[in-house]
């Protein structure tokens, strides 16, 4: 990300600050144990002193290995459509070996 940045000719305090202001970031990604069924995550985070507790459910569609691409996709619209109204869709996963993970926020 700061290649772009560093490419000018920039003193250091000035890249940096540079290199924040155009890169803010509104995700972090860090590793947690992978919760199990109908458990909920919760992650208590602090910033600028502030403490916030955010909650995340982690789902998983699976399918068998004969199912199309087209099937998936429409497997996991599916889920989507039936699941939990009071949870928001983050993000839809990379698939591996016959599932999906899904993370709700």
């Amino acid at each position: 990300m700061t290649a772009d940045v560093n490419a000018v000719a920039l003193p250091t305090t000035t890249r940096q600050q540079t290199t924040i202001n155009q890169h803010a970031m509104d995700q972090v990604r860090i590793l947690v144990p992978m919760p199990t069924a109908e458990e909920t995550l919760e992650l208590e985070v602090t910033v600028g002193g502030t403490k916030h507790l955010m909650a995340y459910r982690i789902e998983t569609v699976t399918w068998g290995p004969d199912v199309p691409p087209d099937e998936r996709a429409d497997q996991i619209r599916r889920f989507l459509r039936s699941y939990d109204s009071e949870w928001s869709l983050m993000q839809i996963g990379a698939p591996g070996e016959g599932k999906v993970p899904i993370t709700f926020r």
